[in-house]
């Protein structure tokens, strides 16, 4: 007998045929996806330096910020330094005059001859106007006058 052609084959080991477009597809799909995921490599590469130049600017902002404020403080720092040991030299020769006019012996061994306040002396700077106090010696300063007040208040 003759056999037709593909019926000795069962029909079941045959793969079927799929459309050319349905095939395309899949290959299509992980085209798209590997693009997708360049793109948002490239995106984030981009982010990424932004973000460092970003913090390299704030960071140095922060620091130019930080010396302008230790500046700003150093200064304002000087000048109550000034203030402070000229009210309390004022205060010393105000003291001066009602102890010799008590004729009580003036105590003030923080502050010189002339009545100035022994820590105040010139900074660094150069500046003659520009004073770096002694937190000791003011203190001291501070106990002298407040010792020789009590004691005129005293009499």
């Amino acid at each position: 007998p003759h056999l037709q052609p593909n019926t000795s084959l069962p029909s079941a080991v045959v793969p079927p045929m799929i459309s050319r477009s349905s095939f395309m597809s899949v290959f299509e799909s992980m085209y798209d996806q590997h693009d997708a995921a360049n793109r948002l490599t490239a995106q984030l590469k981009d982010h990424l330096r932004k973000t460092s130049t970003l913090l390299q600017t704030l960071q140095s902002s922060g620091q130019m910020i930080e010396g302008l404020v230790r500046g700003h403080f150093r200064e304002m720092q000087t000048q109550y330094g000034e203030r402070f040991g000229a009210a309390l030299t004022d205060l010393n020769n105000r003291l001066v005059v009602l102890e010799q006019k008590l004729g009580v012996s003036p105590t003030g061994e923080v502050f010189t001859q002339t009545g100035a306040l022994k820590s105040a002396t010139p900074a660094s700077t150069g500046h003659a106007s520009l004073f770096k106090m002694d937190d000791r010696l003011d203190s001291k300063a501070m106990e002298s006058v407040l010792s020789r007040l009590e004691a005129l208040e005293q009499r």
